[in-house]
C-alpha cells in the first residue's frame, strides 16, 4: 500500500514476511551439453525474455544449466505449485533476482544464489511470504 506525504514522496508498507522453504538443486553440466535438441530444452525451461539472455550469454550451456538449478530450487521451495514458465530468472547487476509471474503468488518473494563449475551448477532459494495475506 502506498500513501504520499506533503513532500510528493511516496512511503510504503508492507506485510511482515516470513521463511515460508528452502530449495535447493544441482544439474549437471554434461547433461544440458549432451542434450539431443537443446533448442526445445531451452524453450522448455525458460521463458521468452530468458530466452534472448541466453542468446547474449557466453556460455549457453552454463547459463541454461545454472537457470535450470534456480527454478528446480524456487520450486521446491514454493508452497504452491508452479512450473518453470512462472519463473523469471533475471539480473540486476550482478545479483540474480527471481520473478514469480502467477496471481497466486503475488505475495511471495524468492530469494536465489547461484554457483556454477565447469562441471556443475547449483541453486539454492528462500520463499519469504506473508502468514497476514490468509488471514
Amino acid at each position: 500500500m502506498d500513501t504520499q506525504n506533503s513532500n510528493d514522496t511516496f512511503l510504503t508498507f508492507s506485510l511482515p514476511m516470513e521463511l515460508i522453504g528452502i530449495g535447493i538443486d544441482i544439474v549437471d553440466l554434461a547433461r544440458i551439453r549432451a542434450a539431443r535438441y537443446p533448442q526445445r530444452l531451452a524453450e522448455y525451461i525458460l521463458n521468452e525474455e530468458e530466452l534472448r539472455d541466453l542468446e547474449m550469454s557466453g556460455d549457453q550451456n552454463q547459463f541454461l544449466a545454472s537457470r535450470l538449478a534456480a527454478k528446480e530450487a524456487v520450486i521446491k521451495a514454493s508452497p504452491l505449485p508452479i512450473t518453470y514458465h512462472d519463473i523469471i530468472i533475471g539480473k540486476r547487476g550482478d545479483q540474480p533476482i527471481v520473478s514469480l509471474l502467477r496471481i497466486e503468488t503475488a505475495h511471495l518473494r524468492a530469494l536465489i544464489s547461484l554457483s556454477h563449475t565447469a562441471e556443475y551448477a547449483i541453486g539454492s532459494a528462500s520463499v519469504l511470504g506473508s502468514s497476514l495475506w490468509n488471514s
